[in-house]
C-alpha cells in the first residue's frame, strides 16, 4: 500500500486527509479518508517504510528562498510525531526511514547550469578569453553579477534561452542580439546565493541529524539516502557493470528531466538502500534489486568477451542472491519480532 503524496511535508503527513482543497494529490490518494500515518495505522501493517522531509526543503530550494524552510524545532517535533503515532498504531510492525539529499552538487536541479555565460551543452564558454559571470537579482532590491558558488536552478533554462540572466554589454554582439531579452536580470527566485546555500546546506544537515537521532531512539534503521545521492555527486559517475550512470542532465541515466526525481534506475539503486537497511537491521534476506532490466540492450557493442570490471552496486546483488541461500536462520529482529 503506497500512501504517499507528492509535494507532502513532514506536517502535511499528520494533519492533511485529502478533503482539503489544498490537499493537491491529496485528494485522489487520500480521498478524505484519513492522514497518511491514520491510513497507514488502520491497514494493520506488518512492515512501514517511511521516507519523509524532501519536501520541507524542495519547495524553499525550487524557489531559492531559504526562508521557506522548516524550522527545525517544527521539524523534529512532526517527524517525532509521525514515528511515535506509527509505533502506538502498529506496535507488531517493523519499520525503516531514510535520510534525506543534502549535496546540492548530486541533483540537475541544482548542478546543471552553470553561473556563467554557458552554450547549448551546458558548458562553460569565453568571450575575449573570459567566463562572463550572468547577472540578477541578489536579494534587496541590489542587481549585479552572480558571486561564485553561486546555484542557477535548471528551472531557469528557458528564461536564460530568451536572454534573462546575460549582461547588458553583450547585447549589440550576435548571437546574443536575436535574444529579446538580454540586459534583464534573472529573478531572485532563480538563483541561490552562497550565503543562502549555507542556510539549506546547514538546514537540512539538522534534518538528517533529527531523523538518525528519531531512529535510534526508537530502534528503527536509517537507509542511507544521504549517501546514496552523495555518490550520484561524484563527477566520475556511478558504475554499474560495463556503464557509468551519472547526475548529467537528461543524458546522465540518474534523474528525470525536471532534475529533481530519479529515473527507474535511480529508484532502484535508491530502494536497494532500504532493502540493505532493512536485511541488516532484521536480518532478512531480500534480494537487492535488479538494476540489469534497466541497462540490457543498451550497448550492443558488448560481447560475451568483454572486459567489465564488477561495480559496487552488481557485487551487492550478487551478495545478497548468495546469502539468501547460504544464511544461517536470522536471530531475533530489530524492534519487533513478530511482522
Amino acid at each position: 500500500n503506497n500512501l504517499s503524496v507528492p509535494g507532502f511535508t513532514v506536517g502535511a503527513a499528520l494533519t492533511l486527509t485529502g478533503a482539503e482543497p489544498t490537499s493537491g494529490l491529496g485528494q485522489l490518494i487520500l480521498r478524505g479518508r484519513g492522514t497518511e500515518v491514520d491510513q497507514a495505522i488502520s491497514l494493520n501493517p506488518t512492515f512501514v517504510a517511511t521516507w519523509l522531509g524532501g519536501n520541507d526543503f524542495l519547495g524553499a530550494v525550487s524557489q531559492g528562498n531559504p526562508d521557506l524552510l522548516t524550522s527545525s524545532a517544527a521539524f523534529k517535533g512532526r517527524y517525532e510525531a509521525v514515528l511515535d503515532k506509527l509505533i502506538a498504531g502498529a506496535p507488531t510492525a517493523g519499520m525503516v526511514v531514510g535520510t534525506l539529499p543534502q549535496n546540492f552538487a548530486s541533483a540537475p536541479l541544482t548542478a546543471a547550469l552553470p553561473a556563467v555565460l554557458f552554450d547549448s551543452t551546458l558548458q562553460p564558454v569565453t568571450v575575449g578569453g573570459n567566463q562572463v559571470p550572468l547577472f540578477g537579482d541578489l536579494g534587496g532590491g541590489t542587481i549585479g553579477a552572480l558571486p561564485p558558488g553561486t546555484i542557477v536552478l535548471l528551472s531557469a533554462l528557458p528564461r536564460i534561452r530568451q536572454g534573462y540572466g546575460i549582461p547588458p554589454q553583450l547585447k549589440a554582439f550576435p548571437p546574443f542580439n536575436q535574444l529579446p531579452h538580454v540586459g534583464e536580470p534573472l529573478s531572485a527566485a532563480e538563483t541561490i546565493t552562497p550565503t543562502e546555500r549555507a542556510v539549506f546546506e546547514s538546514r537540512i544537515a539538522e534534518y538528517n541529524a533529527i531523523i538518525v537521532a528519531a531512529a535510534q531512539a526508537r530502534n528503527i534503521p536509517v537507509a542511507d539516502v544521504k549517501g546514496l545521492f552523495d555518490r550520484f555527486a561524484s563527477p566520475t559517475g556511478v558504475p554499474v557493470g560495463p556503464f557509468v550512470i551519472s547526475n548529467a542532465f537528461v543524458r546522465g541515466g540518474l534523474f528525470s528531466l525536471d532534475g529533481v526525481h530519479l529515473t527507474d534506475i535511480g529508484y532502484a539503486m535508491m530502494a536497494n538502500e532500504f532493502v540493505k537497511a532493512i536485511n541488516s537491521a532484521y536480518h532478512t534476506r531480500i534480494p537487492l534489486a535488479s538494476l540489469a532490466q534497466f541497462l540490457q540492450n543498451n550497448d550492443p557493442s558488448l560481447t560475451s568477451s568483454s572486459s567489465v570490471t564488477i561495480s559496487t552496486e552488481a557485487a551487492q546483488q550478487m551478495i545478497s542472491i548468495f546469502n539468501s541461500v547460504t544464511m544461517a536462520p536470522a536471530p531475533a529482529r530489530r524492534r519487533i519480532s513478530n511482522h
